[in-house]
């Protein structure tokens, strides 16, 4: 997530089937970290304090019950791992746990989005048109926003903030004719302006025409988690970035060289010299602008 993003963790305890489900809107865990978490009594690699064994979360799981399932998806990975315990066959018969996966879609974690206003140039343009595109190209959503993309596009609340929150948008315009000084307002706020006439031939064929395309001007490319032993990010294997060296920006807007590489899970970006001014094991995201300027957020 991105930070400030507020995390919300949704707790439901079904009474007849004695089941307890606790969900989270956080960027999921590869299998190497679904791995290392349920492994006991081991250090993890940013163990301190009383996080000697990692969180808790298999001492918690077991107060419970002594049937537990982990279901999770790494941000983008397109990969949903699940973990079943049995914890009575692991500790009576050593029983090993088993790990499935399934692919699913890395639609559900766009990468960008689109506020598409249809305009007549009969409106007013400084009265009408630009007031509602700088709503939508500088604003914040309101809380209602949430509500009405949610029952329209049939995803969770929760999953709808946090794409509000990090992914990027692109405004547009689409009106129906051409006008010069509509082109060069909305040109200057970066707003794309595209055209739409309607036809109908003398036996009543009707046909429709779009002057224009939409253009992504700055897509999500993924959450990694940057390692400072090695100064390196580590991403799902499909982050789409190409083997071979990148130029990134810094968060304060510093390019520098990275090198990317792949092994059979992660690809692996690492700065060519100096150290990122990162925290270890911080989660950051990449983003990419239409012009190919890739940039760090945390």
């Amino acid at each position: 997530m991105k930070e400030g993003t507020p995390l919300i963790v949704e707790i439901d305890y079904n009474v007849l089937k004695r089941e307890l489900t606790i969900k989270d809107n956080s960027i999921g865990m590869s299998h190497d970290d679904l791995l290392e978490g349920l492994r006991i009594a081991h250090p993890t690699k940013d163990s301190k304090g009383r996080s000697k064994y990692g969180m808790g979360m298999k001492t918690a799981a077991c107060w419970i019950g002594n049937n537990w399932k982990i279901e999770t998806c790494e941000w983008s990975s397109g990969q949903e791992w699940t973990a079943a315990v049995d914890v009575t066959a692991v500790a009576d018969r050593g029983a090993k746990v088993p790990i499935t996966s399934k692919d699913v879609s890395r639609d559900d974690h766009y990468s960008h989005w689109f506020i598409i206003e249809v305009e007549l140039t009969s409106h007013s343009l400084t009265r009408h048109v630009l007031p509602q595109i700088r709503a939508f190209q500088y604003g914040t959503p309101e809380p209602d926003c949430v509500t009405v993309l949610a029952r329209e596009t049939k995803l969770p609340a929760e999953q709808i903030k946090t794409f509000l929150s990090i992914v990027p948008r692109s405004v547009a315009v689409i009106a129906n004719k051409r006008n010069r000084d509509w082109e060069i307002a909305l040109e200057s706020h970066q707003v794309q302006y595209l055209t739409v006439s309607a036809y109908r031939s003398s036996k009543g064929v009707e046909a429709i025409e779009i002057d224009g395309r939409l253009s992504v001007l700055k897509e999500h490319l993924g959450y990694g988690v940057f390692f400072a032993t090695d100064r390196t990010l580590r991403f799902p294997k499909t982050v789409n970035l190409p083997d071979g060296e990148v130029m990134i920006d810094d968060v304060h807007g510093v390019s520098s060289m990275w090198f990317v590489s792949r092994d059979a899970q992660y690809a692996w970006i690492t700065r060519r010299i100096g150290t990122p001014d990162l925290q270890n094991v911080a989660t950051i995201q990449l983003t990419r602008e239409h012009g190919g300027r890739i940039s760090i957020r945390l």
